[in-house]
């Protein structure tokens, strides 16, 4: 007999009553925010690791942060997903860059089974994921594409994105919910007005506003330099 996971409306009112008070919960230990999550933010503690001891994160602008928030509406919450505009303007740069390079290859392209494999590590149980060693033809010029593309978007493209709203209903566990936000850092205080808006304006879907990257500003995406917040 197969099961199928409920969405979080098919569950029991006991079920999803539960689940709300498990993420207000968790959201009222950290009373300076409006929102609950796992990544580690600007007023976290953190301790270098030994694998990357001068690595500070708390130093880097953050492009991305899975959170939950309360909804104003009695007993249901977001799932959500936040992005900041240089993200969602990163990711469609990039997305076009590996589309475009497949239609320009001509060396022929390997059956999605033969994309990667894993090969075993001398003196251990576990395994090395890479590319396929039998189509190394087609990766380097895959690569070779890619960066003259690349080349071609930042010198001569326009790529517009929106800081648009979308809800997902098909979540396990509260309202999917994914928005681009327009700030360049997810910090605490841009997240925090962002769900105050949102509460403001009736937690709905919108197309937001179009924002155009092109010249300075889509080679900026790739200067790490600025990826660092200001002191």
């Amino acid at each position: 007999m197969k099961h199928k996971s409920k969405t979080f409306f098919q569950k029991t009112g006991t079920q999803r009553r539960k689940q709300y008070i498990y993420i207000k919960n968790k959201i009222s230990k950290r009373p300076e925010r409006l929102f609950y999550t796992d990544h580690l933010l600007e007023n976290d503690a953190y301790e270098p690791d030994e694998y990357n001891p001068t690595y500070n994160p708390h130093e880097y602008k953050s492009w991305w942060c899975d959170l939950y928030f309360l909804s104003k509406k009695n007993g249901i919450f977001y799932n959500a997903c936040f992005i900041t505009k240089d993200m969602a303007a990163h990711d469609a740069v990039e997305e076009y860059i590996r589309t475009e390079a497949e239609k320009r290859n001509t060396i022929p392209r390997p059956k999605d089974g033969d994309w990667f494999t894993f090969d075993p590590i001398p003196g251990s149980k576990n395994t090395l994921f890479g590319r396929n060693k039998n189509h190394t033809d087609y990766f380097n010029e895959l690569d070779r594409l890619e960066n003259v593309i690349k080349e071609e978007v930042l010198s001569s493209h326009t790529i517009t994105i929106n800081t648009d709203t979308r809800m997902d209903f098909k979540y396990r566990s509260g309202i999917g919910l994914y928005a681009t936000l327009d700030t360049d850092d997810l910090t605490i205080e841009a997240m925090n007005n962002w769900i105050d808006n949102f509460w403001k304006n009736g937690e709905r879907i919108s197309k937001g506003k179009e924002i155009v990257y092109s010249g300075e500003s889509l080679h900026n995406l790739y200067n790490r330099e600025l990826y660092k917040r200001q002191p």
